[in-house]
């Protein structure tokens, strides 16, 4: 009887704790996924060198009227609200290594559309650090021999 009992309450601490983590490891409800959350801050850092561009090229206003629009834009392309983005950024700050992962495929999507425009002059590698932590490496290509 005692181990029957023994058994009844540590199938209960175990079950308990699996359903802890899930519940600790889950979203709250609005927040965007990690994967959306990506192609959002990719949109948005694009939005924003295309505004660092215009203010020094003075080919734009350098208002905040603008920038707000170019987000605005952003985020109806996404299909998400300001609210959503900004309460996904809060839940994504509080979770440091979630966010690290997100900006670790933030940079190396911008880094492989860099590339691309420049016409493939690195070529992007990703690795892994001994920690298992992705590392970005640029590797140069050989190239033909350019004109001195």
């Amino acid at each position: 009887m005692k181990t029957f009992i023994f058994l009844v309450i540590l199938v209960c601490i175990f079950s308990s704790c699996e359903r802890g983590d899930r519940l600790l490891n889950s979203r709250p409800a609005g927040v965007i996924s990690e994967k959306h959350m990506v192609d959002v801050l990719v949109d948005i850092h694009l939005a924003e060198s295309a505004l660092r561009v215009a203010n020094i090229q003075k080919t734009m206003p350098g208002d905040s009227t603008y920038q707000r629009s170019l987000f605005l834009e952003v985020f109806d392309k996404q299909r998400i609200t300001p609210d959503e983005f900004q309460k996904s950024l809060s839940y994504y700050s509080a979770q440091i290594s979630k966010l690290d992962e997100i900006y670790t495929e933030v940079i190396a999507r911008l880094t492989q559309m860099e590339s691309e425009l420049r016409g493939s002059e690195t070529e992007i590698k990703a690795d892994t650090t001994k920690s298992g932590k992705p590392r970005i490496n640029k590797v140069p290509v050989q190239d033909e021999q350019k004109p001195v």
